[in-house]
């Protein structure tokens, strides 16, 4: 979760997703507040600018595959909370690489929500590293575009913004969702296949850590692209959704604040 001047942006829909996951999983929600938590963590690690990490595990489980029933006396899951300071975000085009690993189905494993198991995308990024390229594509076993291995992927072609839907194998990205709520242009979501990157205008990455990556090309098919300015709106759209995100939630902590000294 990206962390600005202190508050942890989207927790809402960061919150949403992992109750979702927890739910695929059969994992029981924590308990704990969360938000407090994590708002005390923040504080006390100074994170003014940075990025908070919950993670959440089954607990004590049994041996082999099979978790251990909550009657036969699982432990409540395990939660985790770290910081981290920010790095910049990724405005500069970066290139792409068209991924030999595919993503496996739905059907396979649940993939809108965001696991521990990431071998998948580790192998693809590792590759894309190798071919000196900043990110991984990621498609289907027969070519329909999924997403960057750390990323979402949108482009535009004939003044429509472009996107996979989340029915297909992708991760609900946070970053994702702002940007077709914030966009000024007609989004459209479906199915989609590697041909269609052929005709697109402008290309660019989403998440949480490089906010929106305009992507220069794919390789090794040598795709180029060259518009920057509906990516950058949409990246300073963003920035100031982020800005009015925080004050809002600060004036929400001053009020709670101020009604506990009122009546302690």
């Amino acid at each position: 979760i990206a962390v600005t001047e202190g508050i942890p942006y989207q927790w809402e829909q960061h919150m949403e997703r992992l109750r979702c996951g927890l739910s695929a999983l059969s994992i029981p929600t924590p308990t704990d507040n969360l938000w407090q938590c994590s708002l005390k963590l923040v504080q006390k690690n100074n994170i003014t600018c940075g990025f908070l990490r919950l993670s959440v595990s089954r607990g004590i489980g049994s041996r082999g595959f099979l978790p251990q029933l909550l009657s036969e006396g699982e432990q409540p899951p395990t939660v985790v909370i770290e910081t981290s300071e920010r790095t910049t975000w990724v405005e500069d085009p970066v290139m792409l690489w068209y991924s030999s690993y595919t993503k496996p189905p739905a059907s396979s494993i649940p993939s809108g929500i965001k696991t521990m198991q990431g071998l998948n995308s580790t192998l693809a990024r590792m590759e894309a590293q190798k071919k000196h390229c900043f990110e991984a594509l990621l498609t289907t076993p027969d070519g329909e575009i999924c997403e960057g291995s750390s990323s979402n992927i949108f482009w535009f072609r004939q003044g429509i913004l472009y996107t996979p839907s989340l029915d297909c194998p992708i991760v609900a990205g946070t970053t994702r969702q702002a940007i077709i709520r914030l966009s000024p242009f007609q989004v459209r979501e479906g199915h989609f296949h590697l041909d269609d990157l052929h005709t697109a205008e402008e290309v660019f990455l989403t998440n949480v850590a490089w906010g929106v990556t305009p992507v220069r090309s794919l390789q090794p098919m040598n795709l180029c692209w060259h518009h920057l300015e509906r990516s950058q709106r949409l990246s300073a759209l963003l920035k100031q959704d982020i800005a009015h995100y925080v004050t809002a939630r600060k004036s929400e902590l001053d009020r709670s604040s101020l009604a506990r000294k009122r009546d302690p």
